[in-house]
C-alpha cells in the first residue's frame, strides 16, 4: 500500500503519555517495514513474530488480520472471549502481550493507533512492524516516512524508522527477473490502491525491493538448487 500524506489531529496528551527507559529518557519504539510480493513468506514471518515465546511484545500492523491464521489458543482472555474469531475484529491481542491490527486508509495513522493502545493498556511495543502490499514501493513509503517525522510528529510520537527488510522467494526470484511484464498485468503478486494503472515493470519493483532493504530474507530456499542459491546471493 502506498501511503498517501494528510492532515490529522493529534491525540489527546494524556492518551499518548510519553514511555521513559530506566535514565528518564523517552523511550522509542522501533519500526520495521516489511515489503515483498504476494507468496513470497510475508505473513508467515509475521505469525513468527507475533506467536513469538522471547517475551518481545511486537505490534504488527497488516493489510488483513484474518489472513495472518494465528493460533486461538494464544489469544489473550478478552480475543478468546469473543469466540477467538480473527475475522470479525480490527485488533487482535496474544497472551504473550503481542497484537496485530489491519492496515488502516493511511499506514502512519495506524501506527499512531498502535502507539495508543499500548499507552491504554499500559505495556509498551518492544517493536513495531509493518506489512506493505505486495507491490508497494518501499522507496517511497520509506520517504513519507521520514518526511512525517518532521511535518507529522504527533502522530508518530515515540516511533522512529529503524529497518526496511524485504522477503524474497527464492523459488521464482530469477524467473520473475527475466520476464518483462508490467505491475497491472500480474495481480498475483499483489494489489494495492494504484495497481491497476501502474504500468512499472515488474523487475524494477523487484530490484528496488532488494535495493532498498537493510535486511534480504530468503524465503523458500527448500525449492531452490544450490546454484540458484549462489547466484541470487
Amino acid at each position: 500500500r502506498t501511503p498517501r500524506q494528510r492532515t490529522m489531529i493529534a491525540e489527546p496528551e494524556a492518551k499518548r503519555a510519553k514511555a521513559l527507559d530506566g535514565a528518564g529518557k523517552e523511550r522509542v519504539v522501533p519500526v520495521t517495514l516489511l515489503s515483498g510480493f504476494l507468496g513470497a513468506g510475508k505473513t508467515t514471518l509475521l505469525k513468527h513474530l507475533l506467536e513469538n515465546k522471547l517475551g518481545l511484545k511486537i505490534g504488527v500492523i497488516v493489510n488483513d488480520v484474518a489472513e495472518v491464521n494465528i493460533d486461538k489458543s494464544l489469544l489473550s482472555i478478552k480475543a478468546a472471549g469473543n469466540g477467538g474469531s480473527v475475522a470479525q475484529q480490527d485488533v487482535i491481542e496474544l497472551q504473550n502481550g503481542c497484537a496485530c491490527c489491519s492496515l488502516g486508509e493511511e499506514f502512519l495513522e495506524s501506527i499512531g493507533k498502535m502507539m495508543t493502545r499500548a499507552a491504554e493498556r499500559g505495556q509498551e511495543w518492544d517493536h513495531i512492524v509493518v506489512e506493505s502490499s505486495g507491490v508497494a514501493e518501499p522507496r517511497e513509503i520509506r520517504d513519507n516516512f521520514r518526511d512525517a517525522m518532521v511535518t507529522m510528529q504527533d502522530v508518530l510520537q515515540g516511533t522512529r524508522l529503524d529497518t526496511l527488510v524485504t522477503v524474497v522467494d527464492a523459488s521464482t526470484f530469477l524467473t520473475e527477473y527475466e520476464k518483462r511484464n508490467r505491475v497491472n498485468q500480474r495481480t498475483d503478486l499483489g494489489a494495492d490502491d494504484y495497481s491497476e494503472t501502474n504500468t512499472r515493470q515488474v523487475v524494477d519493483l523487484m530490484c528496488e525491493q532488494v535495493e532498498c532493504a537493510d535486511v534480504i530474507l530468503l524465503n523458500k530456499v527448500d525449492l531452490t538448487t544450490p546454484a540458484e542459491i549462489e547466484l541470487l546471493k
